[in-house]
């Protein structure tokens, strides 16, 4: 009888992760979007079990909100998605910013921080990864097919901006994973990077999820990225940031919130030390899981500006 239970048990642990995965990389036009943290605790058993749905991020601000008047562009993946993002361009010679948001987010989230690049005088383009804002599908891949929109980004801006140097790619989140990914594997020359709140591993991504419902992660954490690769076509436990950065050798900046519940100190460092090129980390006491900037603007601009103008070192 006991063997019965734990094999019923392991089934349907299997099947739960299955569900989980599938909601979590698929949005619909509905769904609940509550952060985890100020679920119920029903709520929590619901999500445990089914997954949690969420609506399919949209761009609820616009450039001239920030300030900026912004030119709408689109272009194409390699593999033929079609990719929305606004540009805004800039007189001299400085090199563009490319922006890449996290999960269930959109190029408007980033606004903020593009509008603070451009009023230092660069070039700023925002991009919205496939199943996000104006681009296509409905799906993600939490950076690994992402990376395809940022090598997709970068060839346009290339081409847009010929004189200009390398481009910089600033990802948040996922952005910083798709970012990493697209260095790595992909490629893609840029003159900087800038991560914000990036994962070292999948793994330990969705182990913090779990931790941060107040549930136990092992072992349905290692079955949610076994399904979740399934369903998306790849080795979700091979798609690790803290992997890519061994073959990153441009200059990056690494900012990290103290108060994030998605990211311990010693995941960011994970990433931050296994970078191959001049690198620089910087902690913003009061950031949670979003955006440094938001917590602290002055701090934010002046490690960012002085970043972008060259300087890597505290």
């Amino acid at each position: 009888m006991l063997c019965w239970l734990l094999l019923a048990g392991g089934a349907g642990l299997q099947v739960a992760a299955w569900n989980h995965a599938r909601v979590f990389l698929r949005f619909r036009p509905r769904g609940a979007s509550a952060p985890i943290e100020a679920l119920s605790v029903r709520d929590k058993l619901h999500v445990l079990f089914h997954g949690a749905p969420r609506s399919r991020p949209e761009n609820r601000r616009l450039p001239e909100a920030v300030g900026l008047t912004a030119e709408t562009v689109r272009f194409f993946a390699a593999d033929g998605t079609g990719l929305g993002a606004w540009f805004v361009n800039a007189p001299g010679d400085k090199p563009p910013i490319l922006f890449f948001h996290g999960y269930a987010s959109s190029r408007s989230d980033l606004l903020d921080e593009a509008a603070m690049a451009r009023n230092l005088g660069y070039p700023v383009m925002l991009v919205d990864f496939r199943g996000s804002g104006g681009s296509d599908g409905n799906n993600t891949t939490l950076g690994y097919l992402e990376a395809l929109d940022v090598e997709a980004a970068a060839a346009w801006i290339r081409r847009r901006l010929p004189g200009r140097p390398a481009c910089f790619l600033y990802g948040q989140s996922m952005g910083g994973a798709a970012v990493l990914r697209a260095v790595s594997v992909r490629g893609v020359a840029a003159g900087g990077v800038i991560l914000e709140a990036v994962f070292d591993t999948m793994l330990n991504a969705v182990r913090n999820r779990f931790k941060a419902m107040g549930w136990p992660a092992f072992p349905a954490a290692e079955s949610l990225v076994l399904w979740g690769g399934v369903q998306c076509g790849f080795n979700a436990f091979r798609h690790n940031p803290a992997d890519y950065a061994r073959s990153v050798a441009i200059p990056t900046l690494v900012l990290y919130g103290e108060r994030d519940l998605r990211l311990t100190l010693r995941q960011a460092r994970r990433v931050f030390d296994g970078l191959a090129g001049p690198r620089l980390m910087v902690e913003f006491p009061q950031a949670a899981h979003s955006s440094c900037l938001a917590s602290d603007p002055a701090r934010w601009r002046d490690v960012v500006g002085r970043f972008l103008a060259g300087e890597t070192a505290p």
